[in-house]
């Protein structure tokens, strides 16, 4: 099996925090050892989806659906598996105006 470098992007997300609806997206690089391309996506994906339900985060819904897509995967050689064999974690960033505008609607 091979170790796989995965980045995901998650859009879309609306979160409570401190009482407050914000629209929200965000990164995360996941490191995965997968029997292909194909089987690293999906436990990245899966991975994520665990790491996000276990938040503190409170998911609202929202009038767009989240989403959740990979932006980059790549197989790791071995010199690279020597210097990251995990990484853990989010960038998390708010999104744009339009989306500042529609969480306004929902607080008020």
């Amino acid at each position: 099996m091979r170790r796989y470098k995965v980045l995901l992007q998650g859009e879309n997300f609306l979160f409570n925090i401190d009482g407050e609806h914000r629209f929200f997206g965000f990164q995360a690089t996941r490191i995965v050892k997968a029997a292909s391309l194909e089987s690293a996506k999906k436990i990245a994906l899966i991975c994520l989806h665990h790491e996000l339900n276990a938040c503190d985060l409170k998911f609202v819904e929202g009038p767009k659906p989240p989403r959740l897509q990979i932006k980059e995967i790549r197989a790791l050689g071995k010199l690279q598996l020597v210097r990251r064999k995990t990484v853990t974690g989010f960038d998390f960033y708010y999104e744009d105006e339009q989306a500042k505008a529609i969480s306004t609607a929902i607080n008020d």
